[in-house]
């Protein structure tokens, strides 16, 4: 056998993955720890089982409100998701309205090429 293992690889199934069934190893071409390498991944999985079952998940509803209690308390904070919409909304169409203005003065005085007086626009003097 491979790396001194007992069995083959894929002699043992376990949360969807395929081990060798004498030491548990769900690593292909891993080195058999054999007895004791089973007996330690017995014991992680139980530290694990344990671990999730101490851990509670609070729900989200009362996470979200104790999330909310404490960005009161926060000197300096922005009041409200809300007004900083309005502001940056605000301060789009300003910029915006800006733009606008400017292409109007842009467009009145710029030169036509198709205008028949542009030609003369700056000179003194005058034609017969």
């Amino acid at each position: 056998m491979v790396n001194n293992h007992t069995s083959v690889w894929g002699s043992w199934w376990k949360d969807f993955k395929w081990g060798y069934a004498c030491c548990h190893a769900t690593i292909k071409n891993s080195y058999c720890t054999g007895e004791d390498g089973r007996k330690a991944l017995e014991a992680a999985d139980r530290l694990k089982e344990e671990a999730e079952a101490d851990s509670e998940e609070v729900p989200k509803q009362i996470a979200w409100e104790e999330e909310t209690k404490q960005e009161e308390h926060v000197p300096n904070a922005v009041e409200s998701d809300s007004k900083v919409t309005v502001s940056a909304t605000a301060r789009k169409r300003a910029l915006e309205e800006a733009e606008e203005k400017e292409m109007e003065e842009y467009r009145r005085k710029r030169v036509d090429a198709s205008d028949p007086m542009a030609k003369m626009l700056g000179r003194d003097e005058l034609v017969h």
